[in-house]
C-alpha cells in the first residue's frame, strides 16, 4: 500500500494511476482520479468523487457531502448523513446509506443494500445474478426498482403511506391500504411511500 494522507483542512485528490494507503481530511473533499487506489476514504465537510477504474479497500464515509462513484471497485461501504450517494457500474457488493439524501444506483450486478432515511431511491440492475440480493429501505421517499426485462426474482415489498406497482406479473393485485404488503416468491425489500418495480424498457 502507499502513504497515508491525514488532513484537518483541505481537500486531497489522488493521483490517476497511484497507489495510496487511507485517505483522511475534515473539512475537504477528496477526490480519486481515474485507476487511483486507497484504503479508506473519510471526510467530515466535503465530498467524495471516485473515478473509473478506483479501487477502494475500505468504507467510503463522509458526514455533510455527497458522494460519487462511477466505475469503481469498492469493498467497504458507502455512508453520508446530510448528502446523496450516486453510484454505476460498480463491481462487487453494494452498501449504500444516508440519512438526509436520495440514493441513486445504476448498472448493478451483484448484491445491493440502500437504506436513507429522507429521500428517494432509485436502483437499475444490470443483471440478477443467482444468489444476488437487493434490499432497499426508505422512511420518507420513493423507492424505483428496475430490473432486466425477464429476470426471475423472488419479491417483498412493503409500505406504511403509498401504493406498490409493478411491470412485472406478480399473481396479486397492487395493494394501497396502509401497511399493506404483498409477496411473491424471490428478490428485494422496499418501504416508502411508493414502491415501483419496473422493467428495463421503461415501462412503468
Amino acid at each position: 500500500p502507499g502513504r497515508d494522507i491525514d488532513k484537518v483542512n483541505g481537500s486531497i485528490t489522488a493521483t490517476a494511476g497511484e497507489a495510496y494507503g487511507d485517505l483522511s481530511t475534515v473539512n475537504g473533499g477528496i477526490d480519486l482520479e481515474r485507476g487511483a487506489r486507497a484504503g479508506k476514504v473519510e471526510t467530515v465537510n466535503g465530498g467524495i468523487y471516485i473515478d473509473r477504474g478506483g479501487i477502494v479497500g475500505g468504507n467510503v464515509e463522509t458526514v455533510n457531502g455527497a458522494i460519487g462513484l462511477v466505475g469503481t471497485q469498492v469493498a467497504g461501504g458507502l455512508e453520508t448523513v446530510n448528502g446523496d450517494v450516486r453510484v454505476k457500474d460498480l463491481d462487487g457488493e453494494l452498501n449504500l446509506e444516508s440519512v438526509n439524501g436520495k440514493i441513486e444506483a445504476g448498472g448493478v450486478r451483484q448484491s445491493l443494500e440502500a437504506q436513507t432515511v429522507n429521500g428517494p431511491i432509485t436502483a437499475a440492475a444490470q443483471t440478477v445474478g443467482r444468489g444476488s440480493t437487493i434490499s432497499l429501505e426508505s422512511v420518507n421517499g420513493a423507492i424505483t426498482l428496475t430490473l432486466p426485462k425477464g429476470a426471475q426474482f423472488d419479491l417483498s415489498a412493503e409500505t406504511m403511506n403509498g401504493t406498490i406497482a409493478s411491470t412485472f406479473p406478480l399473481g396479486l393485485p397492487a395493494l394501497t391500504k396502509p401497511h399493506s404488503k404483498t409477496r411473491e416468491p424471490r428478490a428485494p425489500k422496499e418501504k416508502s411511500r411508493q414502491i415501483v418495480v419496473t422493467d428495463d424498457q421503461g415501462e412503468t
